[in-house]
């Protein structure tokens, strides 16, 4: 439970590190953004569109991309399927996959800042379209969080002598049981 705890507690620091990244990124430095960059940067987005595209089978990266930009679709193509591509094709859990979107991000944030620069409005669109594609892929991954890490309704409650003596595969008898009014119950037992 504590190992549990601690993961959590680690992925919340990684997120506020992330934000930070964000954050900083997003707010434009006010300097011109060159041709090259604005090549790169189209590069860049084109990558992360195909990472998050649901009906993409398989992961491609842009040939300008560096090594760092290239590893961070990677990333975020895993964040998004949530199978491990160093592994061969390992299922991995949602912390992981949100740790895999964080790392992502630390690196393509300073890269889809550069599309709230003044004088690079062709990016805006795309950089608007990224971060709700980014926002959705996030959601769905901390709902999956909360459902891996659901505890099941036996560990949460007591269990009543009468419970204990019913078939445990009858959980519909259980909850029914649970579900009468306390009068019932006292009738029953008389």
């Amino acid at each position: 439970m504590t190992n549990m705890r601690d993961q959590v507690q680690e992925q919340e620091r990684e997120n506020l590190e992330v934000r930070k990244v964000e954050e900083e990124a997003v707010v434009p430095n006010l300097v011109q953004v060159t041709e090259k960059e604005k090549e790169s940067y189209h590069e860049v987005v084109d990558c992360m569109k195909s990472a998050l595209d649901p009906a993409a089978p398989e992961l491609h990266t842009g040939y300008g991309l560096s090594y760092d930009e290239q590893h961070a679709i990677r990333y975020l193509y895993e964040a998004k399927t949530g199978i491990d591509l160093e592994s061969g094709g390992d299922q991995i859990d949602a912390l992981e996959r949100k740790h895999e979107l964080n790392k992502a991000l630390a690196v393509l944030a300073p890269v889809l800042a550069k599309g709230m620069s003044p004088d690079f409005e062709e990016g805006r669109d795309e950089y608007i379209e990224m971060r709700e594609l980014i926002k959705e892929l996030r959601k769905r991954i901390e709902d999956q969080i909360l459902k891996e890490n659901m505890i099941p309704k036996e560990v949460l409650r007591k269990k009543t002598k009468e419970e204990d003596e019913t078939d445990p595969e009858d959980e519909e008898a259980i909850f029914e049981r649970q579900m009468e009014a306390p009068e019932a119950i006292k009738k029953k037992e008389d």
